[in-house]
């Protein structure tokens, strides 16, 4: 039924495997019924073909939408740790893995290599020819439905935000109520310290990273009981939601039904601090190394630095003194690469299909967020209006000071609304017939296309396509590893590249 009588166990007379449960929601975690399901239907099947289950991984209440997860992370480094043994991956089926086409060809790719069969209970189509495109189009499916669930889950989520709802999970320093209408409610454990950071950030005296170190110090944790990083404290002292306001979509709402740790006032004079400690900042980098967070030593695996000096520029490991190349040589190399990269035509007609598809998504959504915006920066401008005349109108009992701060905050909330206006209400904002055709012709000539860049656009481009390049001292870039969404590409010859830059099956890299 499942494929597994003609599958012979590499090691031994019984077929070893690990199975895959996952439910998508912390609902369905609570209320134990999805995983339960799943758990009988494996045992079911392992004692009927006496197969010897090595690991069992759970994935609850986490989105299939991306391989992005801990426990996917983890089933994959199993899978290469074993792969001398492992003989299947069980999944009640193919959408809880993933739902998104390419995830599931760079996975099944992964798998092959190692050759270990992914098998779905409610259906495996073989691998004939025929049963590759069944699997498919089961795959497209999956990212088609959860498209539409997208989609109907958005509208959702704004509904609840317009009711003054947070949607989804509460982050640090609230608890969730998972009742119907029930607001988010300050963690009792939290509130405290989520307090004392904007009381320290307001002073002006402490950065975002003593702030993070003295309330570790003082016992603030995170859900995982480890200490908060400073991008999570800079994100609370951003976010109204910790002054009982609400941010969803591009819309700020000051007043939402949950309870606020911190007065309103408080989130605008955290911005306001925010933006007196950036005001002049340089940010401009002297240089731009291309491959920095790539260049991987080809020797030991670890990581290369660019070094610059007057008689020349390198990337250079640290762990072998001597490892050194070039970094205009390298940066050839990579230029060579995208010259030697070609995007077949079924490739450009998938892409182009899908393009048009987000061009359509895009032109109902984009003028819907204006006529919001809108909508709100007029609500605005007209308090503002009232709070002018209040204040110019020479009347004594007019008490100029709290409307001068009851001004303020809407004031700042303008320019960050007019900001959110601009932005969307720029010509690029939608994609055109025109932009999408050029978009197709780049990627027909990849290689000019890389050329014609600047350097700092290089280096945003270069991340779609790989996440290692292996350099030696010899020969430069030996090769390359893709990322999975790239990787899947070229498994399945929608991307041909020269046999030099394909990356390297062994798993230490030696040449």
């Amino acid at each position: 039924m499942y494929g597994l009588e003609e599958l012979k166990p590499k090691i031994g007379t019984r077929l070893k495997a690990v199975d895959y449960e996952r439910v998508s929601t912390p609902g369905q975690v609570i209320n134990g019924h999805s995983m339960e399901v799943q758990r009988k239907l494996f045992t079911t099947l392992v004692e009927q073909h006496d197969i010897e289950v090595l690991k069992t991984f759970e994935d609850p209440g986490k989105s299939a939408r991306n391989l992005n997860r801990r426990d996917i992370e983890e089933l994959m480094d199993f899978c290469d740790d074993n792969s001398d043994l492992l003989d299947v991956v069980f999944v009640q089926d193919t959408s809880r893995l993933c739902r998104n086409v390419a995830d599931h060809l760079a996975l099944k790719a992964f798998l092959k290599k190692r050759d270990i069969k992914l098998i779905p209970l409610d259906g495996y189509f073989g691998d004939s020819d025929e049963g590759e495109f069944a699997d498919i189009v089961v795959a497209a499916i999956n990212q088609l439905e959860s498209r539409r669930t997208g989609k109907k889950t958005k509208r959702v989520m704004l509904a609840l935000a317009e009711k003054g709802l947070k949607p989804g999970m509460a982050p640090l320093g609230y608890l969730n109520s998972y009742q119907k209408d029930v607001p988010i409610k300050p963690d009792p454990e939290k509130k405290h310290f989520i307090y004392c950071i904007y009381e320290m950030w307001l002073t002006g005296s402490y950065s975002v990273k003593a702030i993070a170190d003295i309330q570790f110090e003082k016992g603030f944790r995170s859900k995982e009981g480890k200490q908060v990083q400073k991008n999570t404290i800079t994100n609370i002292l951003k976010n109204i939601l910790y002054a009982g306001g609400l941010f969803y979509d591009g819309i700020k709402y000051e007043k939402a039904m949950h309870e606020g740790i911190v007065p309103l006032d408080w989130h605008y004079r955290s911005l306001a601090m925010f933006e007196k400690k950036n005001k002049g900042a340089n940010r401009n980098r002297k240089y731009v190394t291309l491959l920095a967070g790539y260049a991987t030593c080809l020797k030991c695996g670890n990581q290369m630095f660019g070094e610059y000096h007057p008689k020349g520029n390198y990337y250079r490991c640290q762990h072998c003194a001597k490892t050194n190349v070039s970094l205009e040589d390298a940066d050839d190399k990579v230029s060579a690469f995208f010259h030697g990269t070609v995007f077949t035509e079924e490739a450009l007609r998938k892409l182009r299909d899908a393009l048009y598809e987000v061009k359509k998504d895009q032109g109902s959504s984009v003028p819907e967020q204006l006529k919001t915006l809108r909508q709100r920066r007029d609500a605005l401008d007209k308090k503002m209006r009232v709070i002018e005349d209040k204040m110019f109108s020479g009347d004594e009992l007019v008490d100029s000071e709290r409307l001068k701060g009851r001004y303020q905050p809407l004031k700042d909330e303008l320019r960050i609304v007019e900001g959110q206006i601009k932005d969307l209400d720029k010509p690029s904002t939608n994609l055109k017939d025109s932009e999408i055709e050029k978009i197709i012709k780049g990627l027909r000539n990849i290689g000019d296309l890389y050329d014609a860049m600047t350097k700092p656009q290089r280096k945003q481009f270069i991340r779609f396509f790989i996440s290692k390049a292996f350099l030696e001292k010899e020969r430069v870039v030996t090769s390359f590893e893709f990322v999975p969404e790239f990787e899947a590409l070229v498994t399945r010859d929608l991307v041909r590249i020269r046999a030099n830059w394909l990356p390297r099956v062994d798993s230490n890299h030696e040449p």
